[in-house]
């Protein structure tokens, strides 16, 4: 089965692109041959006299005319009687590498048009020349074509006059094959062209791309020598540069396949780029009447390369059997088989074969282009796939980094308050320790009432501020006010007086330093306290207020004032006074028969802002 299908592979491309030419041809009892000819060099537009130095020829059947290829023009001249029907007639030539005029009794009738500057070309296009009932005369008729060869020379093969309704199907059949089949083949180059410039843009480290891109790249030239009537550039420069991209074209698969197949050939890469360098140097300066003979020989060489790539892509596709291996395989062998019979025909074919045959290797190019471009498109579909096994690999990796980070630190976090809780017990057992101790220590060695009495109230404090530390180490600003103001709102309500709070709006909310609030909160109970017992007030006005870089309490009632009742206050206002300077300010009272107005203003301190470690890592 497999044998069946490589010989289809192999076989089927060249016979349906080649077999409709040879039928056509089959049939020529009506059509008359052009072998009697006369023929001068002459360079003059119109046909010469018959004067000129005109000289007989035989050009036998299917043969090619190289005698005259190095003359800038030539003319052919020929006899034809006046066939005596009234349907067109026609000349039809089949093929001839320089361009022409067709004259018939001295009048112009068609042929390949000029431009100046522009030389005329075509060596693929067939050429129909129409010869209406009113051309021609009774009894004989005199033909000239008119022959410009291009600077390679050229060469021409016989002319069939005939029935045009008979010439016109072979003539429309050729051109089919010789250049509208190749014009839908070069389209289908350059979209191959477009789509690998495409991948190139989306893998543009991939380095396969550009070597496809110069594969496609160098069949498009030399399709449209295929196809082109006026060449782009003059033809000295144009052919050369055809020549170029064939020999281009062997170095760009060796170096696409060397890519594709994942191969190491080295070696090989730079003899195709040594090759190809001298071939091009070969078709630039190499004189024209050699120029054909190195360009052959080059080819014939670059044939050579591709037979050995195809036989190293053989021998992998018999021990790996990979589906790129084989069709990359069948492909090359399809395509050496149509370039060798064009190379047989250019060199070895017989002259009949060489005036009806049809070029036959391009055609096999666009199947190994397509070829080369599928296996392309599985390569980068493979390479997305595995973009996106590698992707969902490191995202899947991120997540562990990032849930093993967030678990480090919740573990470092953890372990970080078990060291402050340690810390703090460490510093409240030696707060304990150094003040309440001592000061319990003292009274077991006093008797006065008073020190008793100053000792116990020093130890209690002692032990109150130790017990806040640990409750409200890390309390923000704006929560301490609440809670302060919760509280004092609760005592003096129940005590039947109205309460006004007001906090600016410019305070921070910021942890502030545990030390400070405490004092500000005995501070703050101490004056509800007084209030509630000694000012016979009925309205209170808390405010607490930010004046540049310091904040400042106020504390004001309508009692009976500071003044009247400051005897009965006993050391709470000491305490008061006493807190302030540990706060950094000093207590200010002012005192009035409409009641008692306290303030002091301080320097806040405050803790440093902790960052969250899984926040910033997120």
């Amino acid at each position: 089965m497999k044998r069946l299908v490589l010989m289809l592979y192999l076989v089927l491309p060249g016979w349906f692109m080649t077999a409709p030419v040879y039928a056509a041809l089959e049939d020529f009892s009506n059509i008359q041959l052009i072998t009697e000819v006369d023929v001068v060099v002459s360079t003059a537009d119109v046909p010469p006299p018959d004067s000129a130095d005109w000289q007989p020829m035989t050009i036998p059947r299917g043969s090619r005319v190289t005698e005259y290829i190095n003359q800038p023009r030539m003319w052919l001249r020929f006899y034809l009687d006046n066939p005596g029907v009234t349907e067109h007639q026609a000349l039809y030539f089949w093929r001839y590498n320089m361009s022409l005029t067709v004259f018939m009794n001295g009048v112009e009738l068609g042929g390949d048009t000029f431009k100046t500057g522009r030389q005329t070309l075509a060596w693929n296009h067939p050429r129909l020349v129409q010869i209406q009932s009113r051309n021609w005369q009774p009894g004989k008729n005199v033909f000239h074509i008119r022959f410009n060869n291009s600077p390679f020379g050229g060469a021409f093969v016989l002319a069939a006059f005939g029935p045009e309704k008979m010439l016109r199907p072979i003539y429309e059949e050729r051109l089919f094959w010789n250049v509208t089949t190749n014009e839908s083949l070069l389209v289908f180059g350059i979209l191959i062209i477009i789509l690998t410039i495409v991948l190139w843009c989306l893998r543009p480290r991939d380095s396969i791309y550009p070597w496809f891109i110069a594969v496609c790249g160098c069949w498009c030239i030399i399709t449209v020598h295929m196809v082109v009537y006026y060449n782009l550039v003059p033809y000295q420069y144009w052919l050369p540069l055809v020549h170029v991209a064939i020999d281009g074209w062997t170095l760009a698969t060796v170096g696409f396949i060397n890519r594709l197949m994942n191969f190491h050939w080295r070696r090989l890469e730079y003899v195709a780029i040594a090759l190809f360098c001298l071939a091009t140097l070969s078709h630039i300066f190499t004189p024209r009447g050699w120029f054909w003979i190195a360009a052959y020989g080059f080819h014939f060489l670059g044939l050579i390369l591709i037979l050995i790539v195809t036989a190293l892509i053989v021998r992998q596709a018999q021990q790996n059997r990979t589906l790129p291996a084989i069709s990359v395989c069948l492909a090359l062998a399809g395509q050496l088989l149509l370039a060798a019979a064009d190379m047989r025909l250019f060199i070895f074919g017989e002259q009949v074969d060489w005036t009806s045959a049809t070029h036959v290797s391009h055609f096999g190019l666009p199947l190994l282009l397509l070829t080369f471009a599928i296996n392309l498109l599985v390569r980068f579909n493979n390479a997305l796939k595995e973009s996106e096994t590698l992707n969902r690999e490191l995202e899947s990796r991120v997540e562990a980094g990032r849930r093993a980070l967030e678990e480090s630190y919740q573990e470092n976090r953890a372990l970080e308050l078990t060291q402050a809780a340690e810390a703090e017990r460490q510093k409240i057992y030696r707060d304990i320790h150094d003040d309440v101790g001592s000061k319990l220590a003292s009274m077991v060695h006093t008797d006065d009432a008073d020190t008793l009495h100053s000792l116990a109230r020093s130890a209690l404090e002692g032990v109150r501020e130790a017990i806040y530390r640990v409750n409200f180490e890390s309390e923000t600003l704006l929560a301490f006010l609440l809670r302060l103001r919760q509280e004092s709102q609760l005592r003096l309500e129940s005590a039947g007086l109205q309460v006004q709070w007001f906090e600016d709006p410019d305070l921070p909310d910021s942890s502030m330093d545990p030390h400070q609030r405490y004092h500000l909160s005995r501070i703050l109970r101490e004056l509800v306290t007084n209030v509630i017992h000694h000012a016979h007030a009925t309205a209170v006005s808390i405010s607490w207020d930010k004046v540049e870089n310091r904040y400042q309490l106020e504390f004001s009632d309508n009692g009976v004032g500071i003044e009247a009742g400051r005897h009965r206050l006993g050391s709470g206002l000491s305490n008061i006074e006493y807190r302030c300077g540990l706060l950094g300010g000093q207590a200010n009272w002012q005192g009035s028969a409409e009641g008692t107005r306290f303030s002091v203003s301080f320097t806040p301190k405050f803790l440093p802002a902790q960052d969250d470690p899984v926040s910033s890592a997120s």
